[in-house]
């Protein structure tokens, strides 16, 4: 959740408490343990709406809900699955939270090297906007960078700069910080997602509601989709 991320594997077991643990599927936030990838409308707006959770108390769970883009979902010749970016935009808020919320997208490159960027509140009421990098191969965390933001509307994006392997990560198309990816397309083993993630909870509890004006988007260039350089909204995720 507070993207105090955590790997795109479990979240049990890495030492870096406070920006550590996306699993490599979403965990519902119905449920302790378990697997889905929920069938959003990327292209539109979705929020996360209340429920009838508690206030947080501190614990070891980690609990993720949110939006993935669909392999070939543009046809036979080109799908957004493949592409040199990710972004949403999303409401940040400030509210007291126990644990970690998060909200934040993320993308894959073609050499496995994993990244997110959004925002986080850990034990805290202030939402810090961060990024992290992993390295799937060997489920590392590579480098972390943090910066602030204020509550409202904001836009965080992942990138290839100028086509080449190092991306950037950037708020509001500020850039805050960038690393070689190893690759300047994404076709690594996760789709671009947009998720909202609680950890270090005993259990799943009711966030302020946030919306997501864009679940996700994808950066397309001449070498991944046909219309050329721009950001995509899928139409489905």
């Amino acid at each position: 959740m507070a993207r105090s991320a955590e790997r795109p594997r479990n979240s049990s077991s890495h030492s870096n408490r406070r920006l550590t643990y996306f699993a490599k599927v979403f965990l519902i936030l119905l449920a302790v343990t378990g697997l889905f990838a929920i069938p959003v409308n990327a292209s539109s707006a979705f929020q996360l709406s209340q429920s009838q959770y508690l206030f947080p108390s501190s614990g070891s769970n980690t609990y993720r809900i949110g939006a993935q883009i669909q392999d070939a979902v543009c046809g036979s010749t080109c799908n957004y699955f493949n592409n040199t970016g990710a972004r949403t935009t999303v409401q940040v808020v400030s509210e007291p939270v126990v644990g970690c919320l998060s909200y934040w997208v993320s993308d894959d490159s073609a050499a496995n090297i994993w990244g997110q960027v959004g925002y986080y509140i850990c034990n805290s009421s202030t939402p810090v906007a961060f990024y992290q990098i992993w390295n799937l191969n060997s489920y590392s965390v590579l480098t972390t960078g943090t910066t602030t933001v204020s509550t409202g509307y904001h836009t965080f994006s992942m990138y290839s700069q100028s086509g080449g392997n190092t991306w950037a990560y950037a708020l509001d198309g500020t850039v805050f910080g960038t690393y070689d990816m190893g690759s300047s397309i994404s076709k690594g083993t996760y789709p671009a997602q947009a998720v909202s993630e609680e950890g270090y909870v005993s259990g799943p509890w009711n966030p302020a509601q946030v919306t997501f004006t864009t679940a996700v988007e994808t950066y397309q260039t001449s070498n991944t989709f046909p219309s050329g350089n721009g950001w995509y909204a899928p139409p489905s995720a």
